[in-house]
Protein backbone atom coordinates (compact mmCIF):
# COMPACT_ATOMS: atom_id res chain seq x y z
CA UNK A 1 0.00 0.00 0.00
CA UNK A 2 1.38 3.17 -1.29
CA UNK A 3 2.38 6.45 1.47
CA UNK A 4 -1.06 8.23 0.25
CA UNK A 5 -3.16 4.99 0.58
CA UNK A 6 -2.45 4.30 3.92
CA UNK A 7 -3.30 8.21 4.86
CA UNK A 8 -6.30 7.87 2.97
CA UNK A 9 -7.32 4.40 4.63
CA UNK A 10 -6.14 6.25 8.16
CA UNK A 11 -8.52 9.04 7.45
CA UNK A 12 -11.60 6.75 6.26
CA UNK A 13 -11.03 4.85 9.82
CA UNK A 14 -11.45 7.96 11.74
CA UNK A 15 -14.22 9.65 10.38
CA UNK A 16 -15.66 6.22 10.54
CA UNK A 17 -14.69 6.26 13.82
CA UNK A 18 -16.13 9.88 15.00
CA UNK A 19 -19.68 8.85 12.78
CA UNK A 20 -19.75 5.67 15.18
CA UNK A 21 -19.76 7.83 18.06
CA UNK A 22 -22.23 9.93 16.60
CA UNK A 23 -24.73 6.97 16.04
CA UNK A 24 -24.00 6.08 19.57
CA UNK A 25 -22.52 2.55 18.52
CA UNK A 26 -18.94 2.50 19.92
CA UNK A 27 -17.98 0.12 23.04
CA UNK A 28 -16.80 2.00 26.25
CA UNK A 29 -13.45 2.42 25.89
CA UNK A 30 -13.39 3.60 22.11
CA UNK A 31 -16.09 6.15 23.50
CA UNK A 32 -13.55 7.07 26.17
CA UNK A 33 -11.10 7.87 24.60
CA UNK A 34 -12.74 9.21 20.95
CA UNK A 35 -15.06 11.88 23.80
CA UNK A 36 -11.51 12.92 25.29
CA UNK A 37 -10.05 13.40 21.61
CA UNK A 38 -13.20 15.84 21.24
CA UNK A 39 -12.14 17.55 24.36
CA UNK A 40 -9.22 18.77 22.95
CA UNK A 41 -9.64 18.60 19.59
CA UNK A 42 -11.66 21.53 17.98
CA UNK A 43 -12.10 19.85 14.51
CA UNK A 44 -12.92 16.46 15.28
CA UNK A 45 -15.49 18.29 17.29
CA UNK A 46 -17.28 19.93 14.98
CA UNK A 47 -16.77 16.88 12.74
CA UNK A 48 -18.81 14.99 15.22
CA UNK A 49 -21.15 17.79 15.62
CA UNK A 50 -21.80 17.41 11.82
CA UNK A 51 -22.02 13.54 11.78
CA UNK A 52 -24.73 14.02 15.18
CA UNK A 53 -26.41 16.65 12.85
CA UNK A 54 -26.98 14.46 10.03
CA UNK A 55 -27.90 11.36 11.95
CA UNK A 56 -30.62 13.85 13.75
CA UNK A 57 -31.89 14.80 10.23
CA UNK A 58 -32.65 11.52 9.64
CA UNK A 59 -34.64 10.49 12.31
CA UNK A 60 -36.39 13.84 12.38
CA UNK A 61 -37.27 12.74 8.61
CA UNK A 62 -37.50 9.05 9.11
CA UNK A 63 -34.49 8.29 7.52
CA UNK A 64 -35.92 9.31 4.27
CA UNK A 65 -34.45 11.87 2.10
CA UNK A 66 -36.84 14.34 1.61
CA UNK A 67 -36.69 17.49 0.06
CA UNK A 68 -35.63 19.68 3.18
CA UNK A 69 -33.73 16.55 4.79
CA UNK A 70 -31.48 16.02 1.79
CA UNK A 71 -30.82 19.80 1.59
CA UNK A 72 -30.16 19.98 4.85
CA UNK A 73 -27.58 16.56 4.79
CA UNK A 74 -25.99 18.09 1.48
CA UNK A 75 -24.75 20.97 3.03
CA UNK A 76 -23.63 19.51 6.57
CA UNK A 77 -21.37 17.08 4.08
CA UNK A 78 -20.19 19.89 2.06
CA UNK A 79 -18.98 21.04 5.47
CA UNK A 80 -17.31 17.82 6.83
CA UNK A 81 -15.53 17.78 2.62
CA UNK A 82 -14.35 21.49 3.55
CA UNK A 83 -12.47 20.17 6.89
CA UNK A 84 -10.47 17.63 4.38
CA UNK A 85 -9.85 20.58 1.82
CA UNK A 86 -9.07 23.81 4.05
CA UNK A 87 -8.89 22.41 7.80
CA UNK A 88 -11.49 24.17 9.12
CA UNK A 89 -12.68 25.08 12.69
CA UNK A 90 -15.42 27.06 11.66
CA UNK A 91 -18.72 26.53 13.60
CA UNK A 92 -21.33 24.74 11.59
CA UNK A 93 -23.94 26.56 12.30
CA UNK A 94 -27.90 25.98 13.47
CA UNK A 95 -29.66 24.50 10.61
CA UNK A 96 -30.02 21.40 13.31
CA UNK A 97 -30.52 20.90 17.37
CA UNK A 98 -29.49 17.41 17.34
CA UNK A 99 -30.57 16.32 21.00
CA UNK A 100 -29.84 12.16 20.09
CA UNK A 101 -27.42 11.73 23.55
CA UNK A 102 -27.63 9.00 25.99
CA UNK A 103 -27.62 9.57 29.72
CA UNK A 104 -24.24 9.83 31.01
CA UNK A 105 -22.48 10.15 27.47
CA UNK A 106 -21.16 13.62 26.96
CA UNK A 107 -21.76 14.03 23.14
CA UNK A 108 -20.50 16.56 20.53
CA UNK A 109 -23.92 18.21 20.72
CA UNK A 110 -24.22 19.44 23.97
CA UNK A 111 -25.62 22.62 24.27
CA UNK A 112 -22.88 24.28 26.20
CA UNK A 113 -20.68 23.15 23.56
CA UNK A 114 -16.97 22.27 23.80
CA UNK A 115 -16.04 24.63 26.61
CA UNK A 116 -18.46 22.68 29.15
CA UNK A 117 -16.51 19.25 29.35
CA UNK A 118 -12.54 20.73 27.69
CA UNK A 119 -11.17 21.28 30.97
CA UNK A 120 -8.14 19.42 32.62
CA UNK A 121 -7.16 18.51 35.69
CA UNK A 122 -3.41 18.14 37.03
CA UNK A 123 -4.24 17.17 40.64
CA UNK A 124 -6.38 13.70 39.82
CA UNK A 125 -4.03 10.43 40.27
CA UNK A 126 -4.10 9.58 37.28
CA UNK A 127 -2.71 13.25 36.16
CA UNK A 128 -0.11 12.70 38.65
CA UNK A 129 0.99 9.31 37.51
CA UNK A 130 1.67 10.40 33.87
CA UNK A 131 2.79 13.63 34.80
CA UNK A 132 0.50 15.79 32.42
CA UNK A 133 -2.15 17.75 32.66
CA UNK A 134 -5.50 15.47 31.97
CA UNK A 135 -8.50 15.77 30.46
CA UNK A 136 -11.72 16.00 33.21
CA UNK A 137 -13.68 13.61 31.08
CA UNK A 138 -11.03 11.12 31.07
CA UNK A 139 -10.73 11.11 34.85
CA UNK A 140 -14.17 11.00 35.36
CA UNK A 141 -14.82 8.13 32.54
CA UNK A 142 -11.99 5.92 34.44
CA UNK A 143 -14.11 4.57 37.65
CA UNK A 144 -10.99 2.63 38.75
CA UNK A 145 -8.72 4.53 40.69
CA UNK A 146 -5.11 5.43 39.39
CA UNK A 147 -3.07 6.16 42.43
CA UNK A 148 -1.84 2.43 42.91
CA UNK A 149 -0.67 2.23 39.23
CA UNK A 150 3.09 2.54 38.19
CA UNK A 151 4.64 2.54 34.78
CA UNK A 152 6.54 0.02 33.03
CA UNK A 153 9.78 -0.26 31.33
CA UNK A 154 9.35 -2.28 27.65
CA UNK A 155 12.18 -0.51 26.46
CA UNK A 156 14.93 2.09 27.37
CA UNK A 157 13.21 5.28 27.31
CA UNK A 158 9.55 3.28 26.55
CA UNK A 159 7.20 2.76 29.40
CA UNK A 160 3.50 1.68 29.75
CA UNK A 161 1.19 1.97 32.25
CA UNK A 162 -1.41 -0.64 31.66
CA UNK A 163 -4.87 -0.31 33.28
CA UNK A 164 -6.87 -3.14 35.11
CA UNK A 165 -9.30 -4.49 32.04
CA UNK A 166 -12.84 -3.93 33.47
CA UNK A 167 -15.97 -5.80 32.46
CA UNK A 168 -17.34 -2.55 31.01
CA UNK A 169 -14.49 -2.02 28.84
CA UNK A 170 -15.54 -5.57 26.94
CA UNK A 171 -12.05 -6.96 25.33
CA UNK A 172 -10.84 -3.65 24.49
CA UNK A 173 -6.89 -2.75 26.35
CA UNK A 174 -6.40 0.56 27.45
CA UNK A 175 -2.58 1.65 28.05
CA UNK A 176 -1.15 5.05 28.23
CA UNK A 177 2.27 5.19 26.98
CA UNK A 178 5.18 7.64 27.60
CA UNK A 179 7.98 8.27 24.72
CA UNK A 180 11.39 10.17 25.74
CA UNK A 181 12.52 12.48 23.68
CA UNK A 182 13.37 10.91 20.30
CA UNK A 183 12.91 7.65 21.17
CA UNK A 184 11.91 5.12 18.67
CA UNK A 185 9.73 2.45 18.98
CA UNK A 186 10.13 -0.68 17.28
CA UNK A 187 8.71 -1.45 13.48
CA UNK A 188 5.62 -3.28 13.85
CA UNK A 189 2.48 -4.00 12.83
CA UNK A 190 -1.16 -4.76 14.28
CA UNK A 191 -3.49 -7.65 14.53
CA UNK A 192 -6.56 -6.04 15.30
CA UNK A 193 -6.95 -2.16 15.35
CA UNK A 194 -5.23 0.51 17.24
CA UNK A 195 -6.92 3.93 18.54
CA UNK A 196 -4.24 6.37 19.76
CA UNK A 197 -4.53 9.54 21.50
CA UNK A 198 -1.96 12.14 21.77
CA UNK A 199 -2.18 13.18 25.97
CA UNK A 200 1.45 15.51 25.52
CA UNK A 201 3.66 15.96 23.30
CA UNK A 202 3.99 14.67 19.92
CA UNK A 203 5.53 11.99 17.38
CA UNK A 204 5.93 11.32 13.67
CA UNK A 205 6.50 8.22 11.53
CA UNK A 206 5.52 6.96 8.19
CA UNK A 207 2.39 8.36 7.57
CA UNK A 208 2.79 11.95 9.29
CA UNK A 209 3.71 14.13 12.14
CA UNK A 210 1.17 14.14 15.03
CA UNK A 211 0.85 16.48 18.12
CA UNK A 212 -1.46 16.86 21.47
CA UNK A 213 -5.12 15.93 20.57
CA UNK A 214 -4.36 14.03 17.57
CA UNK A 215 -6.30 10.88 17.21
CA UNK A 216 -4.49 7.63 15.09
CA UNK A 217 -5.90 4.58 14.13
CA UNK A 218 -4.09 1.71 12.56
CA UNK A 219 -4.95 -1.41 12.14
CA UNK A 220 -3.14 -4.75 9.63
CA UNK A 221 -2.74 -2.54 7.05
CA UNK A 222 -0.53 0.24 8.47
CA UNK A 223 2.95 -0.81 9.65
CA UNK A 224 5.32 1.94 11.34
CA UNK A 225 7.75 3.24 13.87
CA UNK A 226 6.78 6.19 16.06
CA UNK A 227 9.41 8.31 16.97
CA UNK A 228 8.63 10.75 19.89
CA UNK A 229 8.90 14.09 19.16
CA UNK A 230 13.32 15.10 20.43
CA UNK A 231 12.13 18.47 22.54
CA UNK A 232 9.13 16.82 24.37
CA UNK A 233 8.70 13.08 23.91
CA UNK A 234 5.53 12.02 24.04
CA UNK A 235 2.21 10.59 25.98
CA UNK A 236 -0.02 8.69 25.07
CA UNK A 237 -3.36 7.10 25.30
CA UNK A 238 -4.02 3.91 23.62
CA UNK A 239 -6.91 1.55 23.38
CA UNK A 240 -6.67 -1.24 21.23
CA UNK A 241 -8.02 -5.13 19.96
CA UNK A 242 -4.82 -7.14 20.06
CA UNK A 243 -0.99 -7.22 20.47
CA UNK A 244 0.84 -5.52 18.34
CA UNK A 245 3.29 -7.74 15.94
CA UNK A 246 7.16 -6.96 15.69
CA UNK A 247 8.56 -6.79 12.11
CA UNK A 248 12.28 -7.64 10.97
CA UNK A 249 14.76 -9.42 13.48
CA UNK A 250 12.47 -9.07 16.27
CA UNK A 251 9.35 -10.50 14.87
CA UNK A 252 11.49 -13.68 17.31
CA UNK A 253 9.89 -11.99 20.80
CA UNK A 254 6.47 -11.69 19.37
CA UNK A 255 5.31 -15.09 20.85
CA UNK A 256 6.18 -13.46 24.02
CA UNK A 257 4.22 -10.32 23.62
CA UNK A 258 1.07 -10.81 25.50
CA UNK A 259 -1.87 -8.83 25.81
Amino acid sequence: MTSRAVKAHMNENYHELLFRYAAGTLPPAQHLIVCTHLSLSPKGYALASAYEAMGACLMEHDNTLSDPCSEILTALLEKVESFETEGSNAPLGDEIDPSTSRPGQPRASDPEGPDSWHEKSDTHPLAVTLGVPVPDILCHGLSESCSHLRWKTLLPGLQTLPLTINKAFENDKIQFLKSGPGVKAPHHRHAGYEITLILDGAFHDETGSYHMGDLIITDEQVPHQPTACPEKGCVCMVVSSAPIKLTGIKSLLNPFIRD
